[in-house]
């Protein structure tokens, strides 16, 4: 089976043109991709402009797209649509830019399916960036399959524009009636697009949880630098909170609760905040008022292997999202063992709730996030059946089911119907 997967990025360390944007999607793509690819034939392409390569590993061709190519490919219809966005964009003019390049590059991304003749087009998130690809593999009369990783349309937190919510909602309507198949990541996002935008249950939608790897604990070095170089006993108890600091991450409120824990409690443990600060030091000020500066670090960006430290001596992931469709850093803390407090109301707590893994706080008040951190910290976790839990969250089993969902769905059924 070959599979094009269209997406707006990814992020790899190992190629700097993808090593800009750092997000849970970006990593989150590129993890679907090399996954997939090690069962069945991939090849990429993304709105970045690169050269073309075969990956390192040679696990997937990434297909080259360079200004030369997107400008040639084009035909007139595009440049006309081009245009016609350009002129009709309100914003900035890096907004209307923007907007005119997404429909210059419908004429490449043609290109590319028409020459790779793939059985499947995968399409990572839904906006005006990716409704494009949409639009040619209907086009095309193309099988397609489109993952969302979140709901902007539904997330107030999220600052996009009306036309952005709207791109969303008209597709998912337009999907359950032509039957066009749709994965996400958590049930509780299937059941709020079924609440809110169809108001019945949607057949064409599949649960697909995100996956991670499942490391070798026992090959990760050097894992006790953490307490020495923060000079933490070897009784002091570690939080970990991952994830860039931002308002939807709620990070302040992690401080505040954190205030709010007995003295003996906050005297025996330790907080590390890891991800870049987007909030222009308004944590770091919060922890300062309170009175935290020795117990809650803000370490701004942390690379993987660092990550992996953290999580080998860590008591317990903390994670208090204002919405959160499903929470990586969830299943990647399982996978040393690490319990996860966190709110009851997540879309993917019906996915990823294990009673001996994770403690669920009901209200969103800090007072009880506060309570639910004392009783994390207090219980004792048994970590080798947590990580055994974490297995069901493997990256090899997250590829099964996408392979599963692209045969069943796409291989086995008819040509998707063109958007009226």
């Amino acid at each position: 089976m070959k599979i094009m997967i269209l997406a707006p990025y990814i992020y790899d360390k190992d190629m700097p043109e993808f090593s800009i944007n750092k997000t849970g999607f970006g990593i989150m793509v590129n993890d679907i991709v090399k996954s997939i690819a090690e069962i069945e034939e991939v090849e990429l392409v993304t709105r970045v402009i690169t050269d073309a390569r075969r990956k390192h590993d040679g696990k997937y061709k990434l297909i080259s797209h360079t200004w030369k190519q997107v400008i040639m490919s084009a035909n007139i219809g595009d440049w006309a649509m081009s245009i016609k966005v350009f002129f009709a964009t309100k914003g900035t003019l890096k907004d209307k830019l923007r907007k005119m390049f997404y429909c210059l590059d419908r004429g490449y991304v043609r290109k590319c399916i028409m020459t790779s003749n793939p059985d499947v087009v995968h399409i990572h998130g839904i906006g005006s960036i990716t409704k494009s690809y949409i639009e040619i593999c209907e086009e095309l009369q193309q099988k397609y399959m489109v993952t969302l990783h979140g709901l902007i349309g539904l997330n107030e937190s999220v600052k996009v524009s009306e036309d952005e919510r709207n791109i969303e909602k008209n597709f998912l309507r337009y999907a359950d009636e032509k039957n066009i198949p749709v994965s996400v990541i958590s049930s509780g996002m299937k059941n709020r697009i079924e609440k809110n935008y169809l108001m019945h249950t949607a057949d064409n939608i599949t649960v697909i949880t995100n996956g991670t790897h499942i490391p070798d604990i026992h090959k990760i070095d050097d894992k006790d630098d953490i307490r020495r170089k923060y000079n933490l006993s070897d009784t002091c108890k570690i939080c970990v909170v991952i994830g860039s600091i931002m308002e939807r991450k709620n990070q302040i409120q992690i401080v505040e609760a954190f205030a709010q824990l007995d003295e003996d409690i906050r005297e025996n443990c330790a907080v590390f905040m890891c991800g870049r600060d987007m909030l222009e030091g308004a944590v770091e000020k919060r922890i300062s008022e309170l009175g935290c500066e020795k117990r809650i670090f803000t370490l701004g960006f942390v690379s993987h292997k660092e990550i992996e430290k953290i999580l080998q001596v860590a008591d317990l992931n903390i994670v208090a999202s204002l919405d959160e469709g499903f929470g990586l850093s969830i299943i990647e803390a399982y996978a040393y063992g690490v319990p996860t407090v966190t709110f009851s109301d997540l879309d993917a707590i019906t996915d990823l709730y294990e009673a001996n893994a994770m403690i669920l706080v009901e209200k969103r008040n800090t007072e009880s996030l506060a309570e639910g951190m004392k009783t994390a910290l207090e219980k004792k976790w048994n970590k080798e059946e947590i990580r055994n839990y974490s297995r069901n969250f493997s990256i090899e089993n997250m590829a099964a089911l996408y392979l599963e969902s692209y045969k069943e769905k796409l291989i086995g059924g008819g040509t998707p119907k063109k958007m009226s």
